[in-house]
């Protein structure tokens, strides 16, 4: 799929960046928050429907500042309003103290019926702890810095005062060198 065409935004604390592929015939939007990659879809109906009603979302560790009805209208073209009725679907269905995982099971149902795929995705924590720790998951960080622009040297043996370490990769940047060891998490709901 090619890149069709893409938009910038800020929105408060966000900046995202949506994207329309050619043949997908979907708009895919990733948002790059305090410094982290997220792509949302999902997450994008999750934080409209919490922006747009005045019921309580139980979110683990959320951070307050979730975009309002106006500010996410803007990203929304023609499948946005697929992403409106769904929207509305969800408002009409949710209460005080709704969990988060209850909110996702309701739009992965609603979603499944205009794309019936989306049965099969699943949520990038949940992807990334099923990789392998050696050496998936720690090539995966490599190539998450090393497109950051760092310069990264995978494996590395450092020699220390006692004895010589092995660390999972030396980053560089800016005149800053960083040493990288990477921990990874089986159970995705584990918090580091």
């Amino acid at each position: 799929m090619a890149v069709d065409n893409e938009k910038c935004y800020q929105i408060g604390t966000y900046s995202v960046r949506v994207v329309n592929t050619v043949g997908a015939g979907d708009v895919c939007a990733a948002v790059f928050w305090d410094g982290l990659y997220r792509k949302l879809g999902i997450e994008e109906v999750l934080q409209r429907a919490a922006a747009a009603s005045s019921i309580k979302v139980q979110t683990p560790g959320a951070k307050k500042g979730l975009p309002d009805n106006e500010q996410i209208g803007k990203f929304f073209d023609e499948k946005g309003k697929k992403a409106e009725e769904i929207i509305d679907k969800i408002e009409n269905r949710i209460y005080d103290g709704i969990e988060t995982k209850k909110i996702l099971q309701m739009v992965f149902r609603e979603l499944s019926k205009y794309k019936p795929a989306i049965k099969h995705q699943i949520d990038l924590r949940k992807a990334l702890s099923l990789m392998q720790p050696q050496p998936d998951f720690e090539r995966f960080v490599q190539v998450l810095l090393s497109e950051h622009g760092y310069e990264v040297s995978p494996n590395q043996i450092v020699r220390g005062k006692c004895g010589e370490h092995e660390v999972d990769a030396i980053a560089s940047k800016d005149g800053q060198t960083y040493i990288v060891e990477v921990k990874h998490h089986y159970k995705h709901h584990t918090p580091t």
